[in-house]
């Protein structure tokens, strides 16, 4: 039916151990490029979790891995599932957007928030802002 707006979906490939399913450091890019080859057949979009660490496994860091995806899978837009505005500096974020934005011919939409996990926070050395 012309005009009927179509429901889109978006994957969220993992960046570090998340428990539902198995990380293998040295095969992981491996793994990734696998599971990113059959999602961007059917997924419009490609979601990237902005957790420095979540407990004490291993992660990489999104805005590099953003970057790699921009590169690789041209054809999918690209976004963060929600980053931590305690993290950087918003100047900052604004900035590495803007370049996100340009070098992928403007397929990255920002997910920005509040950041609540208090343990990435004191791993880091970050102040955790209080919730009032």
């Amino acid at each position: 039916m012309p005009g009927t707006p179509r429901i889109e979906f978006g994957y969220n490939p993992p960046s570090g151990d998340r428990g539902k399913e198995t990380i293998r450091p040295r095969e992981y890019l491996g793994d990734l490029q696998q599971a990113l080859d059959v999602a961007t057949q059917g997924f419009s979009s490609i979601w990237v979790s902005d957790h420095l660490n979540y407990a004490a496994e291993w992660r990489l860091e999104c805005w590099t891995l953003l970057t790699w995806i921009a590169s690789k899978y041209p054809d999918v837009d690209l976004s963060t599932i929600v980053m931590s505005n305690s993290f950087r500096n918003p100047a900052l974020v604004a900035k590495m957007a803007a370049s996100l934005q340009i070098l992928s011919g403007g397929r990255f939409a920002l997910g920005y928030g509040a950041g609540w996990h208090e343990g990435e926070h004191k791993a880091f050395g970050f102040r955790l802002p209080t919730f009032r």
